[in-house]
Formats: C-alpha cells, sequence, structure tokens
C-alpha cells in the first residue's frame, strides 16, 4: 500500500503548516500532517513516510514512529488530504 498526496486547488506551506485547499473545503495541516503531504506528493509506502517523519523530526521517545505515521495518514486518508493506492 502507498500514500499519495490528492492535489489541491492551492496549497500554502508556511512556519511548518499548511493550508491546502479543495473544491469543498480547507484544510489546515500542523507540521506532521504538512511533512506527510509533502513527502506523498509522489506515491510513498508507510516505511518511506516514516523514515521522512524520524528524519525531519526524530525518532519518538517512548512511542513507535510506524504507528504515529500511520494514525496521522489514516486521517488525512478521512479528510481527503491523501489516497492509499495499491503497490
Amino acid at each position: 500500500m502507498r500514500f499519495v498526496t490528492v492535489e489541491p486547488a492551492d496549497r500554502l506551506d508556511r512556519d511548518g503548516e499548511a493550508l491546502l485547499l479543495y473544491p469543498d473545503e480547507l484544510l489546515r495541516l500542523g507540521p506532521l500532517a504538512q511533512a506527510l503531504t509533502a513527502l506523498a506528493v509522489s506515491p510513498a509506502t508507510l516505511a518511506e513516510l516514516t523514515a521522512g517523519v524520524v528524519e525531519l523530526f526524530g525518532e519518538p521517545e517512548g512511542q513507535d514512529a510506524t504507528a504515529l505515521v500511520r494514525a496521522a495518514a489514516s486521517d488525512l486518508v478521512a479528510r481527503g488530504a491523501l489516497r492509499e493506492e495499491e503497490a
């Protein structure tokens, strides 16, 4: 399974956050979600997204980075900013 960013009509990245404009919604993304949508401009696996997030933010103390990225990516899929594709 790969994740890919759903291209917005417009995007503004600023101060580690992003605004994504879709036909029916404006999404405001915090730093983790902003990073995930930037990393998934080209299709990326969960492992690739996790590696990119860890490179940007470091390994989270006492938490599983893959689980955190999976949860954030799932939320972005539900919100329409990412979609899942078969590998």
